[in-house]
């Protein structure tokens, strides 16, 4: 049986050395990484097998407008050691608002990994659009 290890960080450090280490560990020992909602980044493609997670903010597979974009979530989980989906139905410790990027974790990394511009605050919508 397969462990799968939950170490999903809500944003990037310089450097994100944790997540990276993180990574190459689980691919030693052959666990799964949960990477959490926020996006498959650079620092997460080191050999590990991941568990991608969406929630109601699509982030890494929305179009500009923040609806899903199925082209850009195959294209990241083609791109990544992706094995399983997890589906987050919704925000329990925020109910009705989702959740929101303050914007001292606002980074060029995080835009990245999640398909967003840079933005001082994001609201995630909170219901499904699929």
């Amino acid at each position: 049986m397969t462990q799968i290890f939950s170490k999903s960080t809500t944003y990037l450090q310089p450097g994100a050395y944790p997540e990276l280490t993180f990574n190459r560990g689980c691919k030693i020992v052959g666990a799964l990484q949960s990477i959490g909602e926020g996006g498959i980044s650079v620092y997460h493609q080191h050999g590990g097998d991941l568990v991608r997670q969406i929630g109601t903010g699509y982030f890494g597979c929305r179009n500009p407008d923040g609806t899903f974009s199925l082209e850009r979530f195959l294209e990241t989980v083609a791109a990544a050691n992706v094995k399983m989906l997890a589906i987050k139905l919704s925000q329990s410790a925020k109910p009705g608002l989702g959740g929101l990027l303050p914007a001292h974790k606002a980074s060029a990394e995080i835009a990245a990994a999640r398909g967003v511009r840079i933005v001082l605050a994001r609201a995630v919508t909170p219901p499904f659009t699929i």
